[in-house]
């Protein structure tokens, strides 16, 4: 059976396990070890704000730790290699769906990276103005102020699999009459 993204001439991307700590380097190396069978390799990584000494700073943190993503034209060939042991240390742990690959190219830049949002909450509404999660507010499960940052569902899912953390500074939140009068009365 084709699947649909074949059809359209896209390649599918794959999960794989490598040591933690060692991601840039095995992500570097995995094309150069399997030509034929791994198209291109990313080692993901997102912006974050971390508090030091009483200033936030942006820092790149691994988005998954301990894996990166290869881009291939045959899922079961690559899964097949690394089960007989080809690249060692590197194992096979699955396929992107199509919407956690939609969501990966859309936040993701080329290298990787996936940056920084910065967006308001307006009565209960979440507006990202800056940055990749800009049109993908209805996508974003949960906000953390205090952390800076928001769980994001894959396009066209809302739960039940991978969802990805990332870095979202909430500038300003307003809240709506109603709940100013609420709060007053109270």
């Amino acid at each position: 059976m084709v699947s649909a993204r074949k059809e359209e001439g896209l390649n599918d991307l794959c999960i794989l396990a490598v040591p933690r700590k060692r991601e840039r380097s095995f992500a570097l190396r995995a094309k150069s070890l399997l030509p034929d069978l791994i198209l291109g390799c990313t080692f993901p990584r997102a912006e974050r704000l971390h508090r030091r000494h009483g200033a936030w700073l942006i820092a790149e943190s691994p988005l998954f730790p301990g894996y990166i993503l290869a881009e291939t034209g045959c899922v079961e060939a690559l899964a097949a290699a690394l089960r007989t042991g080809r690249i060692p240390g590197v194992r096979f742990a699955g396929s992107l769906s199509s919407g956690e690959h939609a969501l990966m190219e859309s936040i993701m830049e080329p290298d990787g990276l996936v940056r920084l949002s910065r967006g308001r909450i307006v009565h209960d509404r979440l507006l990202v103005h800056a940055g990749p999660l800009s049109g993908l507010e209805d996508n974003v499960l949960r906000i953390d102020r205090h952390k800076r940052t928001a769980l994001v569902a894959p396009i066209g899912e809302r739960g039940g699999s991978m969802s990805v953390l990332v870095g979202l500074e909430v500038v300003t939140k307003t809240h709506s009459e109603a709940a100013r009068q609420a709060s007053a009365c109270a």
